[in-house]
């Protein structure tokens, strides 16, 4: 009953007005309720919070009959009968009336409908909304209950037929004393147990978060003879509860948080007012706490000093205003002794750390101890300190004004410049206290032969490798140095317990081991440098500390002396393996990046060896995460750690390359299991090694490149991260300052995900002064609701994308300079442009995977009624050229300048020879494969180049696309039996690919050919912007446009609408986009 439930008193309440409903009860009716009633409500929130069990409590509790379905009762593999299945339930709630119709899990049936829906998808929601439409005027109509963890994703259409929003959340501190009482109360609980205590541990944790740690508990107390009492009834006692909590974890992500709240905040104001007014609560109680902590420690800690002043709001709960008015940090406590490992769990006291600052905390890992004991048993202990990155020693200040001088004014602007100046003062330093010959500082060009000859290169040699191989850096503070450390978080409900500045403190599994391995290092062990580690380092327990400490990644991960990656911990079966990898590695280290071939592996064993490490590095979840990027890019210098072995970003970067053009995978296919294999293992590194080519040229290390924001925005699109609004605050240090200015990092709950996309978006266009990103960021078929069509939309992901380069300029705006200007709640864009054109045809596109779906041609051309005749059709040169540089995305294209794409012959498939293991492979063959006669056979070649994927996927499903009336494989006539230029055509069939991937061939009403957006339409608007130098495709939405993509349409590409308007032909307008 509902006694068994733990519910917010406001929601049982209106729960049981809405079941109590005179129709649902049989009652007579009277007034507003015989013509109206309520026939829907929805259960929304997070997984675990109870909306089944609700269900299960008012099937046992009301008057009606229940009647309750899931996705799994309905859904059926057969076309139609899913329809049916909603049919009949409905029909029998009416049989049975009164009667309730409850169906969980409602967003896997009734998810918005889009363009890119099936029809059997479509017509289930439409069955449902049929059926809630025909229950309004009926006595006998059931209620319908439907409940989700992802309201968002329910059609709108559902929606509107569910008026009442019940929020379901994770429970308050009472509700969890609640839960635990009830989850309880057919056991012995001993006296020492606290209630209160069990619920202030729990905060976070959902009903059925809770039920697990009970269910723990009486695990752990049924296995100790000692807790049971004389009927052997189990005696659930305090000890028991604590290794409950170190044995589960909450289960609920702050992603899934932040999507509710975006939904209440939309749909639901009376639980987003009630969000928001917890929220506050929240932070004031943490204000008031961290107060309460700066005040406890100024007192033990600094008894002589004046009093600072603390006040209730601003800047003084942060920081300390000493007498002459100066703002200055507390510092922290260091050297605290460890509590008994008896002494209950308390909270780490986080001393303040003052916003717009250089200060930063670090960690001081003990040593382990000495090799007598069982170290792993031993607890791990380190002390947090507060410092500041302006505390620079004395060498260290004297070697950074040295920055001007003429002996290093040629490192200024190259990436780490400040950190390089440090190596070459280490450097200088030991030789003169080595007794080594000195660098004259008199000689300005005797200073810069031995800077270039003698220093340069041993600085470039060192500057990714181990610590144990550069000359000692002596540190750079005061306080000591640093190293940063780049790691994933892993499952939550995984974690281990290490001790902080004497308090016990719970971290991830995963972080667990990468302190362990630190504990162990070079680094740490030897050198004792401290170790900067977000999830120690920024409370994160604090919002507003998390959002001010997100600006300062750029500081802390390119300041740091080295950054080192805990990629994680490989299988215990391959680490034999991985040693002889390894060691090849080593061996190859002087060797460049394109010498690294087959020929230099010696045998099977090292091949399988090096099969082993890629196969097993390249898959750890570490490549997904979107923090990674940044702290790669960041870093002066990295190392990945995987497990006891350690690699840098070069001996990866040789590894896929050995792979795939290095042509390992077609030289030893057997020993990757055969060719599909490799293939496979190939393409997976390829988006691993786009990243990091793009992150960081390792070539050259010294050179300092802004990313574009178009790879930044495909970085965020394609990787993961916990709270989705990292996927903005995670690359902030990647752009520009002043783009990054106009972001404000909260992980407050009335910020949501996709208001900071749209920011985002908003200031990138301002800050840029043009919409030429927009014109190059993949769109995606299914967008958020409510989303405008111009904002980046980064809800994607992790997804395998690789960043290709293919940012070539365009000049469609005539290089006119135009800044749009936006709404004032930033739903619409306008900007200045004139309307030239209107999609006509559409050729099929480039089809990759099953998650993408897209409408077929339209309309369709039917290969039996088409004429397609050579000696009928003949090929207009125009066509043909205007067709060549739309493939190959160059408006300046000339036949005379080389090959193009329509110099591939064309083939039909049967013609392919099929690829076996031990032959050749797609992307697989070493680069001198393609001088032999046999492989340059048109047939051949195409099936092991890139153009394969080209051939295969977009031209042949093509075949008989019109172009100027010409099907299009008859623009391809050339019948020689060699290609003519093998690394021309292979790196084309790469760059077509790219092109192809997110646009389709096209045609317009004037007889303009191009390649459209992937999920264009015919009737689609084809706008010149001022503002952009590609023409958008738009289609009309009310009284504005939808965004779908930019295009490449010849004749438009070099300003020809512009030069229209000038002469008065068309005219400019503002363009409202939506």
């Amino acid at each position: 009953g509902w006694s068994d439930i733990q519910l917010d008193v406001e929601i049982e309440e209106t729960i049981k007005q809405m079941v109590d409903q005179p129709a649902n009860t049989g009652r007579a009716a009277y007034g507003i309720l015989k013509k109206g009633r309520i026939g829907g409500a929805l259960l929304y929130g997070p997984p675990g919070t109870g909306k089944t069990h609700l269900a299960r409590v008012l099937a046992r509790e009301c008057q009606a009959t229940m009647l309750s379905a899931s996705a799994a009762d309905i859904v059926s593999m057969w076309v139609g009968e899913t329809e049916k299945a909603i049919k009949g339930l409905f029909n029998l709630g009416r049989m049975l009336a009164p009667s309730i119709i409850f169906i969980d899990e409602a967003d896997s049936l009734f998810h918005a409908r889009g363009p890119g829906d099936r029809s059997w998808e479509r017509s289930r929601t439409n069955q449902l909304l049929t059926e809630m439409d025909g229950l309004v005027k009926l006595k006998t109509a059931p209620f319908v209950l439907l409940a989700t963890n992802f309201p968002r994703q329910l059609d709108h259409a559902v929606l509107r037929r569910t008026p009442s929003r019940l929020h379901i959340g994770l429970p308050s501190f009472e509700g969890r004393k609640n839960i635990f009482r009830i989850c309880l109360r057919e056991e012995t609980v001993n006296d020492d147990v606290d209630w209160e205590d069990l619920s202030r541990k729990s905060m976070g944790y959902s009903g059925s978060d809770i039920q697990i740690v009970c269910v723990q508990a009486a695990l752990i107390c049924q296995a100790s003879p000692t807790d049971v009492d004389a009927q052997g009834i189990r005696i659930l006692k305090k000890v028991h509860f604590d290794r409950a909590f170190l044995r589960s974890a909450p289960t609920v992500s702050a992603a899934a948080l932040s999507q509710i709240r975006e939904f209440a905040k939309e749909f639901d104001p009376g639980t987003w007012s009630k969000m928001k007014a917890d929220s506050e609560m929240q932070s004031r109680a943490a204000a008031r706490d961290e107060i309460k902590t700066a005040r406890d420690y100024y007192v033990l800690h600094k008894p002589n000093w004046p009093p600072p002043v603390w006040e209730d709001s601003g800047a003084s709960e942060r920081d300390h205003v000493d007498s002459a008015g100066r703002i200055e940090e507390i510092e922290s406590s260091a050297g605290e002794e460890p509590e008994d490992e008896s002494t209950e769990v308390s909270a780490l006291r986080y001393l303040p750390l003052a916003p717009c600052s250089k200060k930063i905390r670090v960690l001081s890992i003990e040593p382990r101890p000495s090799e007598g004991n069982n170290s792993e048993l031993e607890p791990l202990k380190c002390t947090l300190e507060n410092v500041s990155l302006e505390d620079w020693s004395e060498l260290y200040r004297h070697t950074c004004g040295f920055e001007n001088s003429q002996t290093t004014k040629h490192l200024k602007g190259q990436r780490h410049d400040k950190l390089l100046l440090w190596q070459l003062a280490n450097v200088v330093f030991h030789r003169r206290t080595s007794g080594k010959p000195m660098i004259k500082d008199d000689d300005p060009e005797d200073v810069m032969r031995q800077l270039e000859e003698e220093v340069l290169p041993l600085l470039n040699s060192n500057f990714d490798t181990p610590m144990e191989e550069m000359e000692l850096l002596k540190p750079r503070y005061v306080w000591g140095d640093y190293i940063a450390l780049s790691y994933v978080w892993g499952d939550p409900r995984k974690t281990r317990e290490i001790y902080v500045n004497g308090h016990r403190f719970g971290v991830g599994e995963n972080l667990y081991l990468a302190l362990r391995k630190l504990q162990s290092s070079f680094e740490v062990a030897e050198r004792r440098l401290k170790v900067w580690i977000d999830a120690i380092c920024i409370n994160q327990n604090d919002i507003a500390e998390r959002a001010q400490e997100v600006k300062k990644m750029d500081m802390i991960y390119s300041e740091a002396i080295a950054v080192r990656a805990w990629v994680g911990v490989p299988p215990s079966n391959t680490m034999s393996e991985l040693h002889t990898a390894k060691r090849w590695l080593d061996n190859i280290r002087d060797t460049k990046l394109n010498d690294v071939v087959a020929a230099l592996v010696p045998d099977n064993r090292t091949a399988h060896a090096l099969w082993t490490l890629a196969s097993t590095i390249f898959y750890e979840p570490y490549w997904q995460r979107l923090w990674i990027m940044q702290e790669i890019a960041l870093a002066p210098a990295i190392l990945l750690w995987y497990g006891d072995c350690h690699y840098t970003i070069a001996e990866i970067s040789k590894l896929y390359h050995l792979l795939s053009d290095g042509g390992l995978g077609s030289a030893l296919p057997a020993a990757f299991g055969g060719t599909s294999q490799v293939i496979e293992l190939q393409l997976h590194c390829a988006v691993i090694f786009s990243r990091l080519v793009r992150l960081r040229r390792w070539e050259n290390t010294f050179e300092k490149e802004q990313l574009p924001v178009t790879d930044i925005v495909h970085l965020a699109q394609s990787a993961a991260a916990i709270d989705p609004r990292d996927k903005v605050y995670g690359l902030l240090a990647l752009v520009s300052k002043d783009l990054a200015a106009g972001i404000q990092p909260s992980y407050a709950a009335d910020v949501g995900f996709n208001d900071i996309c749209a920011s985002f978006a908003k200031a990138c266009f301002l800050t840029e002064g043009n919409l030429n990103t927009l014109a190059r960021v993949q769109m995606f078929l299914t967008r958020p609701l409510d989303f405008p069509s111009w904002a980046f939309d980064l809800s994607t992901g992790p997804t395998p994308t690789l960043i290709l380069t293919r940012h070539k300029s365009h000049a469609a705006n005539g290089k006119r300079i135009s800044i749009p200007h936006f709404s004032e709640d930033n739903t619409v864009m306008r900007a200045e442009g004139v309307f030239v054109d209107t999609i006509e045809t559409l050729a099929m596109a480039l089809h990759q995977g099953e998650t993408e779906v897209w409408e077929p041609m339209d309309p369709p051309i039917d290969p039996t009624t088409t004429d397609t005749g050579p000696h009928l059709l003949p090929v207009d040169e125009s066509s043909k050229l205007a067709l060549a540089r739309c493939l190959a995305h160059d408006s300046n294209y000339e036949f005379s300048q080389g090959p193009s794409l329509l110099d591939v012959p064309w083939l039909p498939v049967d013609e392919m020879p099929e690829i076996r293991n031990g032959q050749v492979s797609i992307h697989l063959v070493a680069q001198d494969t393609y001088q032999h006669d046999a492989i340059r056979q048109w047939p051949t070649f195409t099936q092991i180049s890139p153009l394969n994927v080209v051939v295969r996927s977009m031209l042949h499903p093509n075949a008989f696309f019109p172009i100027h009336g010409v099907p299009l494989r008859h623009y391809f006539s050339n019948t020689d039996e060699l290609c003519p230029d093998p690394e021309a055509f292979h790196d084309m069939g790469k760059f077509s690919i790219g092109v192809s991937t997110d646009r389709r061939l096209c045609t317009t009403t004037s007889g303009l050919i191009g390649m459209a957006p992937k999920y264009a339409k015919p009737g689609d608007r084809v706008a010149v912007m001022t503002g952009c130098d590609m023409p958008f495709v738009l289609r009309p939405k009310d009284e504005n446009y939808e965004f779908i993509g930019a295009a490449f349409v010849e004749g438009l590409m070099k300003g020809e609408a512009i030069e229209s308007v000038e002469r008065g032909e068309l005219t400019l307008e503002t363009i409202g986009i939506c």
